[in-house]
């Protein structure tokens, strides 16, 4: 589960809870839920070769993929749940040198949710 929004967006009730989970924990009760929404985007790859032990990190570009999937969310809904991720990569090029881009689109469904436990 991740909270986004800052300390005092939650006191006041103005944030969303993201699930990937496939089971929300038993103190979470589904009120109600909305049509699928999705959203995707590009992730920055380095224009060197990728090899399997490299790693990059362009966690800015995935923090606004994720905040335009929260924005797709119907007023109401506290929650999207069920999020899966769908990556794919490309690239271009002429023979010498190479972009690659990396697809990534996330996928949820809006709910109104309610913390038992709370």
């Amino acid at each position: 589960m991740r909270v986004l929004g800052t300390n005092s967006d939650i006191d006041n009730g103005c944030y969303m809870k993201l699930y990937t989970l496939n089971e929300l924990p038993e103190s979470v009760e589904i009120v109600s839920l909305f049509d699928l929404v999705s959203a995707s985007g590009v992730v920055r790859v380095p224009n060197t070769s990728i090899k399997s032990e490299e790693t990059f990190d362009d966690s800015d570009s995935q923090q606004k993929i994720l905040n335009s999937l929260i924005e797709k969310a119907p007023d109401g809904a506290n929650a999207i749940i069920g999020i899966k991720l769908s990556s794919a990569i490309d690239g271009v090029g002429n023979g010498i040198s190479h972009k690659h881009y990396l697809f990534h689109t996330y996928i949820g469904t809006p709910a109104v949710i309610i913390d038992k436990s709370a």
